[in-house]
């Protein structure tokens, strides 16, 4: 979920939260709902290689979780640059009736931090 700007009553009245569809937890797909302990033993080196935090190391059903991730990751600032741009007249707007000059974007994710944090600073 992004929204612009905080706290709520310095928002104007129209201004909305955007729910970015790049902004979700990692897909591991036959994984999903899976034991940890059985994946271990099943897939011993996929699983290594996902504690390790190994983007070409986790392949899961012919896929690179690790690495699409990251790249979503990439897409959720694209986005959110783009949102800011797209929002500069409003904000114009309200510094033209006295509001004030400050504004932020708060991002809210649980579980892909590290890959936004990651992407924002490009490693």
């Amino acid at each position: 979920m992004l929204r612009r700007s905080a706290p709520r009553h310095l928002l104007p009245p129209d201004e909305a939260e955007v729910a970015l569809q790049n902004l979700r937890e990692i897909d591991f797909y036959s994984w999903e709902n899976r034991n940890k302990d059985d994946l271990r033993k099943e897939y011993p080196t996929e699983y290594r290689a996902w504690k390790a935090g190994d983007p070409d190391g986790l392949v899961v059903d012919g896929k690179k979780p690790l690495w699409e991730t990251w790249d979503r990751a990439a897409r959720v600032w694209d986005e959110t640059r783009s949102n800011n741009s797209a929002n500069e007249r409003q904000q114009q707007r309200i510094l033209a009736e006295g509001g004030e000059e400050r504004t932020a974007t708060l991002v809210v994710c649980h579980g892909t931090g590290k890959a936004l944090l990651g992407s924002a600073f490009g490693l």
